[in-house]
């Protein structure tokens, strides 16, 4: 390979995994003020706790399944990353992407925040529903 291909490799990999970063922030900052709105929503209109509750639980998918099909894209890009700096043989302290591993299968990484949003989100309608029952 030439070196003018790698660094095009390496150049273009590294800005589609800021996207991706930048993009999996946004939409959770747009995910966590909407799903809480759904819960105030459904405190003060409780004839619509469904539809809230629904609307919530659509919104968690959609941010879900965003979030994993960009993070398995930019999982190939770190993959096409960790090459690169492995065929550089740079030293290791340098190796920027090497050294970050795969964040998105980690102990606490995206998974993980997923399964607990999720669990977050199921807990607070089992609270509004249960609190709305005994009204």
């Amino acid at each position: 390979m030439s070196i003018e291909r790698d660094l095009k490799i390496y150049e273009e990999a590294s800005n589609w995994l800021r996207m991706v970063n930048t993009m999996a922030w946004t939409l959770t900052g747009v995910f966590i003020p909407l799903v809480l709105s759904c819960f105030a929503l459904a405190i003060k209109f409780p004839q619509w706790v469904w539809l809230y509750a629904a609307g919530s639980i659509f919104l968690y998918l959609v941010w879900s399944s965003l979030i994993y099909s960009y993070g398995k894209s930019a999982s190939k890009c770190r993959t096409a990353l960790f090459s690169i700096e492995n065929a550089w043989d740079i030293c290791q302290d340098q190796k920027f992407y090497c050294n970050q591993g795969t964040p998105y299968f980690k102990k606490y990484g995206a998974v993980t925040i997923q399964i607990i949003s999720f669990i977050i989100v199921c807990s607070g309608w089992f609270i509004i529903f249960n609190q709305l029952q005994q009204h």
